[in-house]
């Protein structure tokens, strides 16, 4: 295998690692969105789902924390590969 081919695995691996982190986003987004209304058509009380709001939130913050860290693996890998 060759340093080229090596290269391209990784950028596959790495590609396919930031489209999953964005679609896991995408998908918490869309959640942490649905849960006042959820809550509100359920006829709850403002503190119920507290947990489940703050939950989403946090999950949205580590998300864009592991992106952050895949896009500076992203630089690492390319810088390398120049």
């Amino acid at each position: 295998m060759t340093r080229q081919d090596i290269g391209e695995a990784l950028a596959a691996r790495l590609y396919a690692a930031e489209a999953a982190i964005d679609q896991a986003m995408t998908e918490t987004a869309a959640l942490a969105a649905a849960l006042p209304r959820a809550r509100s058509d359920a006829w709850l009380a403002a503190v119920t789902g507290q947990r489940a709001f703050s939950g989403a939130a946090a999950t949205i913050s580590a998300l864009v924390e592991a992106r952050g860290h895949l896009v500076q693996t992203h630089n690492t890998l390319a810088a390398v590969a120049r």
